[in-house]
């Protein structure tokens, strides 16, 4: 299943609306989305509808966190599957993400993180 995407503008912030799965065969499209927004605002990722989220997806997400930090934006992670956040946690790369349940929860962080 190829990775699809729709962006929504709110209170500027960029949501990136994932669907579809997050591996090395897109990751390159979602690192060049991702640096793209992160030139201008800050981002929450939408994963309440992404399928397959494979361990270069996670490369690939994390990437684009550090990538956005270093522009001085941050990327959040908003509905991600607790299995996922679990083998994130398992792998020690707990640090590079910001994970979130709503859209107020991730500009409270906003607040904290940037």
């Amino acid at each position: 299943m190829d990775l699809n995407y729709t962006l929504e503008d709110r209170e500027n912030i960029r949501i990136v609306h994932i669907s579809g799965t997050v591996s090395s065969l897109n990751s390159r499209e979602l690192g060049l989305l991702v640096d793209d927004i992160a030139q201008k605002s800050n981002i929450i990722i939408d994963m309440a509808k992404a399928g397959v989220v494979t361990s270069s997806g996670i490369n690939a997400l994390m990437e684009v966190s550090v990538s956005a930090k270093n522009r001085g934006k941050r990327v959040l992670l908003l509905n991600m599957r607790p299995e996922l956040v679990k083998t994130i946690e398992q792998l020690d790369l707990y640090e590079y993400f910001i994970f979130i349940q709503s859209f107020e929860e991730g500009k409270m962080k906003l607040r904290f993180y940037t």
